[in-house]
């Protein structure tokens, strides 16, 4: 499960509709709470990917850095990542299910934005199951 506080999730789709029409990207950094990632602060990363951003992001490894490094200092740990889909649902595409892996990846979580015509529509989150992304719970809190 996926657990945002409404102010942090309002940021990311904020961001997401900034981004629009190309795709965005952010770190999310919280803490492990059961089965539960929870959310308590987001980096915005840039869009580094050379070709085709409106469906495809590389995010730019100082800000995962910088995520990190912050993440450490405050006892929290990475707890996953998120990026928009412009035009396009929330669904983890084949893509997005060749970038993750295994013993590398295990236990993040995948927040996917979509954003139809500049304006937030849904989101959902994803996790690693074996070798392919499966939609997790995803619950936005009234708590900042």
């Amino acid at each position: 499960m996926l657990e945002v506080p409404r102010s942090i999730f309002e940021k990311m789709v904020a961001h997401a509709e900034r981004a629009y029409p190309e795709e965005c990207c952010g770190v999310m950094v919280g803490s492990r709470v059961g089965d539960a990632n929870r959310v308590l602060s987001v980096f915005e990363a840039a869009n580094v990917a050379g070709e085709r951003r409106r469906d495809r992001f590389e995010m730019d490894p100082k800000a995962i850095l910088a995520a990190d490094l912050w993440a450490r200092e405050n006892a929290l740990d990475l707890v996953g990542f998120y990026h928009s889909h412009p035009d396009h649902p929330p669904v983890a595409s084949r893509t997005d299910d060749e970038r993750v892996r295994p013993g590398v990846h295990d236990g993040y979580s995948y927040l996917i934005l979509s954003i139809q015509k500049g304006i937030y529509e849904s989101g959902r989150s994803w996790t690693l199951s074996g070798d392919r992304l499966v939609a997790e719970p995803l619950e936005i809190t009234s708590g900042d």
